[in-house]
């Protein structure tokens, strides 16, 4: 059973999906993330800033300060035709797009991160991948979330991206959670089974 915030959350996106509204990324001004999104929301937009808290390396049962896991960048839910109320929001400086046209991300993109952000799993940001295995998550809070997969010696992390602003976030995943959907197009090593790296720069 639904509980009537759950409720009230669907009611909202099924309006927004029947009124014209899509998912937009913003570019914004980099530490103001989660205010703009604030202001965007007190305005009646759906919006996202997709922020987490760090967790200092000197308290490690601490937490620190929000970080933007897209810095300088958040997400809204508008129609396109009336976009001038996003565009004249202080802190908003372009709407994603290719040229002065805007174009949307993704429903299940934005669907990906918000179940991310919800599961409390350990995540972070990574540089964008285009390679990689894409795998689906069979068990756990995160069960039926598609993404690519890295592999940093025993531990996996599975790699969400928006595609249109080339960012990418990661979430670690047990090993024995995940089924390969689409190998990776780069040639493995017999004698080596576990998955390798889908690309170098992303592991520390």
């Amino acid at each position: 059973m639904r509980t009537p915030k759950e409720t009230s959350i669907l009611l909202d996106e099924e309006k927004a999906v029947q009124s014209g509204c899509e998912w937009f990324a913003i570019q914004v001004k980099c530490r103001y993330e989660e205010r703009i999104a604030s202001i965007l929301m007190d305005k009646g937009y759906q919006a996202l800033s997709a922020t987490t808290k760090t967790a200092p390396r000197t308290r490690p049962s601490g937490y620190g300060e929000s970080r933007a896991l897209f810095p300088g960048y958040i997400f809204a839910r508008f129609e396109v035709l009336r976009r001038l109320p996003v565009l004249v929001t202080p802190g908003v400086q372009a709407i994603v797009g290719y040229g002065k046209i805007p174009v949307p991300v993704a429903e299940d993109e934005i669907a990906a991160i918000q179940q991310v952000l919800e599961s409390g799993q350990l995540v972070e940001s990574c540089p964008f991948l285009k390679v990689g295995d894409i795998v689906e998550v069979n068990a756990g809070p995160l069960k039926g979330m598609q993404g690519i997969l890295l592999q940093q010696r025993s531990a996996c992390r599975v790699v969400l991206s928006v595609s249109l602003i080339q960012r990418s976030i990661r979430v670690e995943v047990p090993e024995s959670a995940l089924t390969v959907i689409n190998p990776a197009l780069c040639e493995r090593s017999k004698d080596r089974p576990r998955v390798e790296l889908a690309a170098a720069n992303c592991v520390r």
